[in-house]
């Protein structure tokens, strides 16, 4: 880096000073925003898959809620329903922090409300083995809307 501002300065000492003021004032900006131009699409792109597109929890609570609407055709459709939003959600027989467990969910996961009992929601869900119902902690469980 240090041989290329060498030769810069090397070329622009060799000029005279008019030419010098041209080529500081309106070539080096104009170069610099062709660079810009060119390079700022691209970083951007790059940028935003990396941080924007990433596979955090909120980006897959927006996809999971967006493909739902999208399959049933409205929110209205999903007022009885939820999702998981925590990766491994436990399933207990009763309404309980120490209930016996019974699954686990992961995230991602619709599930069926059936009633609510404090902290608790009684939920119902289909599994290989038919419909499953059984109790989780409320606050890992979000709308669709």
């Amino acid at each position: 880096m240090e041989g290329a501002y060498r030769a810069l300065a090397k070329v622009l000492s060799s000029l005279d000073p008019v030419q010098q003021l041209f080529l500081t004032v309106f070539i080096g900006p104009l170069l610099v925003g062709l660079v810009y131009a060119f390079v700022n699409p691209i970083a951007e792109h790059w940028l935003k898959k990396k941080w924007l597109d990433d596979d955090s929890p909120q980006g897959r609570k927006k996809r999971a809620r967006q493909e739902a609407v999208a399959a049933v055709g409205g929110t209205s459709v999903l007022a009885e329903f939820r999702m998981v939003s925590t990766q491994n959600l436990v399933v207990r027989a009763s309404a309980a922090a120490k209930g016996k467990k019974v699954a686990a969910l992961s995230f991602g996961t619709a599930i069926r409300v059936l009633r609510r009992a404090g902290a608790f929601t009684l939920i119902e869900w289909s599994s290989g083995d038919g419909s499953v119902t059984g109790w989780v902690y409320t606050r890992y469980l979000k709308r669709f809307d």
